[in-house]
């Protein structure tokens, strides 16, 4: 089982889009109780006014940088109702779609 701590969190507002961001460390006992696999991921949505310019990527550490390693178009994300208008947008709107984006990340991982 894998646990995770939450680096930051971020939900705002600019540009016409709803931004949300979640950089969370991931830990689990390796296969020697001395060992533990520890991964860093970084989910990143973006629900813009118009759905061509709106995205949902999924970002692993590498040690020496950040690497793209999953992207759902916004049309499969619950988020896609979020209107950037609407100034009572809150991080909950966007967790279901982060946790589903990080299982897929953390079956790569």
């Amino acid at each position: 089982m894998r646990t995770e701590t939450i680096i930051s969190e971020r939900c705002y507002n600019q540009d016409q889009s709803w931004y949300y961001e979640r950089t969370s460390k991931f830990e689990s006992p390796a296969q020697s109780e001395w060992l533990w696999h520890r991964v860093k991921l970084k989910v990143y949505i973006r629900r813009n006014a118009y759905d061509e310019q709106s995205c949902a990527l999924v970002h692993l550490w590498s040690g020496q940088g950040w690497n793209l390693i999953v992207t759902a178009p916004i049309s499969e994300c619950l988020c896609k109702d979020v209107d950037w208008i609407d100034k009572n947008v809150k991080p909950s709107f966007f967790t279901a779609d982060c946790n589903r984006l990080i299982v897929e990340a953390l079956k790569i991982c």
